[in-house]
């Protein structure tokens, strides 16, 4: 219903209480829309927190994964170093 329809077929008191009522759904209306925002925001913290660990771990597991292969290239020359000082009689 158009304003101006109000005006002219409501008395003022209750056209008052209407525009009251509509400022009050639209502040609740605000206020639902703010928390639902907030929601989504910490929803979408939560998520990149999580990604971030993820990354953290996969990123500790590589760094596991070079020390033993740089270990195994070590043990790799040892044994080579060993079997040339066989092969050369020391």
């Amino acid at each position: 219903m158009a304003l101006d329809t109000l005006a002219t077929e409501t008395p003022k008191e209750s056209v008052l209480d209407l525009l009251k009522k509509e400022r009050e759904l639209a502040v609740q209306e605000h206020a639902a829309a703010s928390a639902a925002i907030a929601a989504s925001q910490a929803a979408t913290a939560s998520k990149v927190n999580a990604t971030i660990a993820a990354m953290d771990s996969v990123k500790n597991e590589a760094k596991k994964l070079q020390d033993e292969i740089k270990a195994i290239e070590i043990a790799a020359d040892s044994v080579s170093l060993e079997n040339m000082y066989k092969l050369n009689g020391f």
